[in-house]
């Protein structure tokens, strides 16, 4: 993942994990899942576990759920792992356009 590097603190370790999309983004309230979407695909980040969740727009059930992991000293660490999953939401603009990040740390 981008921003990990060798070396990292080991009594604390975090993960961030950034979304975005260039499309209509819809604000996430409190103790809800963090959400974003387009006119395909929403993805939506749970507060509970970390977990991500990705829906297509013509589709009933969820296309993809998938917690983030890394390996840290030969160790993979999970982003279930960690009691913490605070969300933070931030509009940036790119080369690409204007856009919505969603940041999640897992502490």
């Amino acid at each position: 993942m981008a921003g990990f590097h060798h070396g990292l603190c080991k009594k604390r370790k975090t993960m961030w994990i950034a979304w975005w999309v260039l499309g209509m983004v819809l604000p996430a309230p409190a103790q809800q899942a963090a959400s974003f979407h387009n006119s395909s695909l929403s993805v939506s980040i749970r507060p509970t576990d970390g977990v991500y969740e990705i829906r297509s727009q013509s589709l009933k059930e969820t296309v993809l759920e998938a917690r983030v992991a890394a390996e840290i000293d030969h160790r993979w660490v999970h982003s279930t792992d960690y009691p913490h999953h605070p969300v933070a939401e931030s509009a940036f603009t790119d080369p690409l356009g204007a856009g919505h990040r969603i940041a999640v740390a897992f502490s």
